[in-house]
């Protein structure tokens, strides 16, 4: 649960944002690499104001965000779901990025953090976003962007529905 602010962020930026995509179903690959070469894989689906971002390793987890609320749920035990708690500067920043929806966002600055969203020149979407900080340095990149119609039952929390890809 150590990168738990990480993907927490991403979620923000793509909730506020799917106007990168023509459609506001968006569905992803992605890989984030940290500073120090670690890398963790995983699948990003986006429907309206719905996201889930899931990591492929068992012992991780998949983060469901509806709103302004930001569900967690071990891959391992998908029958314990945990509200996060949005007190932490990365959340705000979260929340503050999701109001600027459906603005077009390069750059944002805040409390420390300097956060870049690359678009891909291959796909309406972001190719990567870059996040950095006096605690944190990491860049998610996304590849494999479809912007299919995805059903609801992938962003529902009871039953958790397993993703094939």
């Amino acid at each position: 649960m150590n990168k738990l602010i990480f993907f927490l962020f991403f979620p923000l930026t793509l909730v506020l944002n799917p106007s990168l995509a023509k459609s506001s179903n968006v569905f992803c690959n992605f890989e984030e690499v940290y500073l120090n070469s670690q890398t963790q894989e995983g699948l990003l689906m986006i429907k309206d104001s719905k996201i889930r971002y899931e990591y492929k390793k068992h012992s991780l987890y998949t983060i469901f965000v509806d709103k302004e609320q930001f569900i967690l749920i071990q891959n391992f035990e998908k029958d314990k779901k945990h509200q996060i708690n949005l007190s932490d500067d990365l959340f705000q920043i979260t929340l503050d990025l999701m109001k600027k929806y459906p603005a077009k966002i390069e750059e944002y600055k805040k409390n420390g953090f300097d956060i870049k969203f690359e678009k891909s020149k291959e796909f309406d979407f972001y190719k990567r976003i870059s996040i950095k900080s006096k605690d944190h340095n990491l860049s998610i990149y996304f590849y494999n962007c479809q912007t299919n119609l995805i059903e609801d039952k992938y962003f529902s929390l009871d039953p958790v529905f397993e993703i094939r890809n």
